[in-house]
């Protein structure tokens, strides 16, 4: 991955550097662009946002949850933030999961056990009023820029929305906590010792059930896989807890195509969003209706 003219300057405008600068392009990233940038003897890891406000990333949102995490020892620390622009420890020797890690039952069980443990815990780490995050609330948004905007599938956003509109009318309530809201498996970093997670652009305090139904909606878990997550996470998993898992799974993955779908119009990062939008909306479609036969 080449390396932006802009994005060079930026970094090198920064004041947080200990010396000289060198900075290396890293791959990923669906709303950003990433660098290792290496100075003083230490190494540093760049974010450099692409501040389209169609994507609904809250930047201040994510500095907030960033540095939280970092308290309680489950993400990088902050070295500086300003405009458009994080930077954070960087973290050596890491892997990332990937889908087919949380397979794995004893994979599974340290990403469940992690998630439980930042629920109970983050919440009083954050400085200042914590950010709030509601995922019925994007879900309009991201539909109201697809109408605008004449994205793909105009003829099928009203459904999907009356989807989302039932399921948030008959979800019960259940105490919101601290959470990460987009539990891609990429974003826990094992570095064989112990799990970091990255990326908080969209945490906020929210359901327990949306980081749950990310987990196994982007991992896609099956029924046992599933089960087996709610029992770790609660103890026991009830009638109720499958009910409210499934129907925020349903949310979950709609909220993750209507982004892609956005990001399709929108983002200037060089990925195949329609690819990725196809995907989660097959999972999407494949899931509402086991659930509708099921009723």
């Amino acid at each position: 991955m080449s390396l932006a003219v802009d994005d060079q300057d930026v970094l090198r405008a920064l004041p947080c550097w200990p010396g000289p600068i060198e900075i290396e392009s890293v791959a990923g990233g669906m709303s950003n662009r990433n660098y290792r940038v290496r100075s003083g003897g230490s190494s540093y890891f760049a974010r450099i946002a692409l501040c389209n406000p169609a994507i609904l990333a809250d930047r201040d949102a994510e500095l907030a949850m960033n540095r939280a995490a970092a308290a309680i020892g489950l993400a990088p620390a902050v070295v500086h933030a300003s405009a458009g622009v994080l930077v954070t420890r960087f973290l050596e020797d890491v892997r990332p999961l990937d889908q087919e890690s949380l397979h794995d039952d004893a994979v599974r069980n340290r990403v469940v056990g992690l998630v439980r443990r930042f629920h109970m815990t983050l919440g009083s780490a954050i400085k200042g009023p914590p950010p709030q995050f509601d995922p019925f609330a994007a879900i309009r948004r991201y539909f109201a820029v697809l109408r605008a905007s004449k994205g793909r599938f105009l003829d099928r956003i009203d459904a999907w929305q009356a989807i989302a509109e039932a399921i948030a009318f008959r979800l019960p309530p259940v105490a919101p906590v601290a959470a990460h809201n987009d539990l891609l498996p990429a974003n826990f970093l094992d570095d064989g010792d112990r799990l970091w997670l990255v990326d908080w652009e969209y945490g906020g305090v929210a359901t327990p059930y949306f980081d749950l139904a990310g987990l196994a909606g982007n991992a896609a878990l099956d029924d046992a896989q599933t089960n087996d997550a709610l029992e770790r996470y609660f103890g026991a998993a009830e009638a109720h807890h499958r009910r409210a898992l499934a129907d925020m799974r349903l949310v979950m993955l709609l909220r993750e195509f209507a982004w892609s779908l956005v990001a399709e119009r929108h983002s200037p990062i060089p990925f195949d969003y329609e690819s990725y939008s196809d995907r989660f909306i097959e999972r999407f479609e494949r899931a509402h209706a086991l659930a509708e036969s099921a009723a």
